[in-house]
């Protein structure tokens, strides 16, 4: 356990400063909610829950003057901690505790409709506005109808209410199973960016990445007017079906002891890298 600790700390330490070699623009306000995906095919693919414990380092290591959610979401939404400032991050430590990975389904526009109007609602005026995505599958209600249906409301609907309040959408996919035509499509639409991270070893330099494209204020374009702010349109509703077992997904590959060489941070990322062999053995959950 302290081995695999000690290995994730080398790799998530690396992966910061590759992010910090980028210069970031902390001088506007960060006003930011991150999506977490609790479903129960994440137990597959991140079995020794590193990706929970890079979110939690990541959330750690923020600007303690940025404002910051957190949301949990399988079939519910849950908003773990509300916007607030980072201060001395007890509170954002603490907001993922409650990941297991246990959850039936995947209801991520729902998540994202609560990010928006946790934004829509406690955001700083001024402040640079951003939702980040992280999941390793697909929209997933246990309805194959009302999936379509939400994933062109996420895709159309809520991504035009992001970019009429000036929200930028990010995703991180954690599993080449995840939608990450959805997450290029959100992005794309209000000047976000997505990653992916389908081995341990690519977690660090995922994250780097991330922080980069969260500090750079978007580009401005001359002339341009704001849109008018646009209320959340309402989701799709219909019968949910009893839930099933979670589909399966590629788990993380643990890595060797020795810390891998991770690539300097590029905008944007990379298309989908081919599924890597899954030989060595899941890292146990790192200690909290």
């Amino acid at each position: 356990m302290k081995t695999s600790s000690a290995v994730w700390s080398l790799l998530y330490g690396l992966g910061v400063l590759l992010g910090l070699m980028a210069p970031l623009a902390l001088a506007v306000p960060q006003d930011i909610v991150f999506v977490f995906d609790n479903s129960g095919s994440m137990r597959r693919a991140d079995p020794g829950f590193a990706a929970r414990a890079a979110a939690r380092s990541f959330l750690l290591d923020l600007p303690t003057d940025a404002q910051v959610a957190v949301v949990v979401f399988d079939e519910k939404v849950v908003l773990s901690v509300p916007l607030a400032l980072v201060g001395d991050g007890k509170a954002l430590g603490a907001s993922l505790n409650g990941v297991d990975y246990r959850g039936p389904y995947t209801n991520s526009p729902a998540a994202v409709e609560r990010a928006l109007d946790e934004l829509k609602t406690h955001a700083r005026e001024g402040a640079q506005r951003s939702v980040v995505l992280m999941s390793d599958g697909i929209v997933d209600t246990g309805n194959a109808q009302v999936d379509v249906e939400r994933r062109v409301w996420l895709r159309d609907k809520l991504t035009q209410e992001a970019a009429a309040n000036h929200v930028r959408l990010f995703g991180l996919a954690f599993t080449k199973s995840a939608d990450l035509s959805l997450m290029k499509s959100l992005a794309t639409s209000t000047q976000g960016d997505y990653f992916h991270a389908y081995t341990l070893p690519e977690l660090p330099s995922a994250f780097a990445k991330l922080r980069v494209a969260l500090f750079q204020e978007p580009p401005v374009l001359a002339g341009a007017a704001a849109p008018p702010a646009l209320p959340v349109a309402p989701a799709p509703t219909a019968e949910v079906a009893a839930p099933t077992t979670p589909s399966s997904a590629p788990a993380l590959a643990a890595p060797a002891l020795a810390a891998p060489t991770l690539a300097a941070p590029a905008a944007p990322a990379a298309p989908a890298l081919a599924a890597p062999t899954l030989a060595a053995p899941a890292l146990a959950a790192p200690t909290l």
